[in-house]
């Protein structure tokens, strides 16, 4: 089960084309890998896609804080549709809604019982709360709508998923550090054009 955790705030915009392809050479490399293994029905990958912007988007049309854009299939065009349909836009302050994007990742998604499980998460900004970032003009001490990070990441150790950051920039170290403490992460960090903001 392979699910795509996306920050589709605007400042992402200039990353966005260069993302979507990342997204589809990690799943054609994923595909081309599974292939070898194949025994049964069960073997077949499920991908999902969960987004997220940030807190206070009720004025803006058509936002969210978080959202499903495609529960986990094995449909491959379901998920493509999902992925290419995605726009960036809004947000609030520099740091977004990253811990309710997670939280609906990890336990919102219908995973599979016996799934491998793997959650990539590709971002550009860190989340609310002092001790994640040192951004000036943070708006929130923490996640506003209180979703407890401990709680959030025992829920992923218990259900063994695998979680990499596609980290855009390093603005999300500090928040990396702290993350370290609670589960294990595989960071990644892809070639960006440092003049167009697009990913190579």
């Amino acid at each position: 089960d392979l699910v795509f955790l996306l920050d589709t705030s605007k400042s992402v915009n200039p990353y966005l084309k260069g993302i979507k392809r990342y997204i589809r050479k990690l799943l054609f490399d994923a595909r081309k890998s599974i292939s070898h293994y194949l025994s049964d029905d069960f073997d077949i990958l499920n991908y999902g896609l969960v987004a997220y912007r940030d807190h206070d988007q009720e004025n803006v049309q058509g936002s969210y804080v978080s959202k499903i854009l495609c529960e986990l299939n094995e449909d491959y065009n379901v998920f493509r549709q999902a992925l290419y349909s995605i726009e960036c836009s809004g947000g609030d302050d520099t740091c977004e809604a990253v811990i309710d994007g997670l939280h609906e990742a990890v336990n919102l998604i219908k995973w599979r019982e016996d799934s491998v499980k793997f959650i990539f998460h590709i971002l550009d900004a860190p989340c609310h709360g002092k001790k994640y970032n040192n951004i000036e003009g943070d708006k929130y001490e923490e996640c506003p709508n209180n979703i407890n990070i401990e709680n959030l990441f025992r829920e992923m150790r218990n259900k063994n998923i695998k979680y990499t950051i596609i980290k855009l920039n390093n603005s999300i170290n500090i928040m990396l550090k702290e993350f370290k403490k609670y589960v294990n992460i595989e960071i990644l960090s892809p070639k960006v054009n440092i003049d167009t903001a697009k990913i190579i």
